[in-house]
């Protein structure tokens, strides 16, 4: 991993990702209130921490109430709680855990109705501590709180094609970016 400044000077180059770890097993990360920096391992459903200078402080399985290693990760957000919630798109599911790996609860489910979800891929939080999930295949955007608690949607209106489908998201103060990239696109939506 290669860490930046503000003004793209290098800072560090991270050797040792972990055990099992190459740079290109990773697929999503965020940082926590201390700065710790969590990884997602694409491959293998684990969460690797770092101190923010790089040092490995633990490693975790990502499992929920599955008890099979056929969990998918996606995406990792940390709350404005500094728990951590992770979306699992083999599964429909978005999970939930203390910072040291601690299963605490999980929500969504196979289907199209609110709070369900086919294949959930981006997360992010709004500076209220909403959540905001890429629903994929229902080609749309839900919004929950920080228990799991559906409060809307977005984005099934939209006419999309099947090479459209959203995959990432970034939100801003004013504005929320969702990434559909077989489209080469970029949605913006104004709160």
């Amino acid at each position: 991993m290669l860490v930046y400044d503000t003004n793209w000077r290098m800072l560090h180059v991270w050797d040792d990702l972990g055990s099992g770890s190459s740079s290109s097993s990773f697929e999503s990360m965020d940082t926590d209130s201390d700065g710790n920096i969590y990884r997602l391992h694409s491959t293998e459903p684990r969460c690797i921490v770092y101190t923010p200078t790089g040092d490995l402080v633990t490693e975790w399985e990502i499992q929920g109430t599955c008890p099979c290693r056929e969990t998918r990760t996606g995406a990792i957000a940390i709350g404005p709680n500094n728990l951590i919630y992770v979306t699992d798109p083999r599964h429909h599911r978005v999970l939930v855990y203390e910072r040291d790996g601690e299963f605490l609860f999980e929500w969504g489910g196979f289907g199209p109705t609110p709070g369900k979800m086919i294949v959930p891929t981006g997360l992010d939080f709004d500076d209220q501590g909403y959540l905001y999930v890429v629903d994929r295949l229902n080609y749309r955007v839900q919004k929950f709180d920080l228990d799991g608690a559906f409060l809307g949607e977005f984005g099934s209106e939209i006419s999309f094609v099947p090479d459209d489908t959203p995959i990432g998201i970034a939100i801003g103060s004013d504005y929320l970016y969702v990434v559909h990239p077989a489209a080469n696109r970029i949605r913006r939506y104004q709160f």
